[in-house]
């Protein structure tokens, strides 16, 4: 087991963090890099509604008792808009992600 700032604080076995993925870091990937000792990444340009945001963090949770990290990307994009940030955010929050 390693000890590093990122272990200690978030409780994981390694200190690796997913990488955000579109596309591919939905909540079976995410769960898995958790339950194998790193900390997972739910990519948020992954949802269109905050619905469907909401119900992956929430099948996550179903697939490990670990922490793991959402990803929102900043970068410009037709398909994600401002709203869509605003939404990731609030949709965060209310759910008490592990971290973004």
């Amino acid at each position: 087991m390693f000890k590093t700032a990122i272990t200690e604080m978030f409780g994981v076995k390694y200190p690796i963090i997913c990488g955000a993925m579109m596309w591919l870091c939905k909540p079976r990937m995410c769960a898995a890099v958790s339950n194998a000792g790193g900390i997972g990444n739910l990519t948020a340009g992954n949802y269109e509604t905050a619905d469907d945001f909401r119900a992956a963090i929430r099948e996550t949770r179903k697939l490990t008792d670990k922490p793991f990290f959402i990803a929102i990307t900043l970068l410009p994009s037709v398909r994600i808009t401002p709203e869509h940030h605003k939404m990731y955010v609030k949709v965060c929050a209310e759910e008490k992600v592990d971290g973004i």
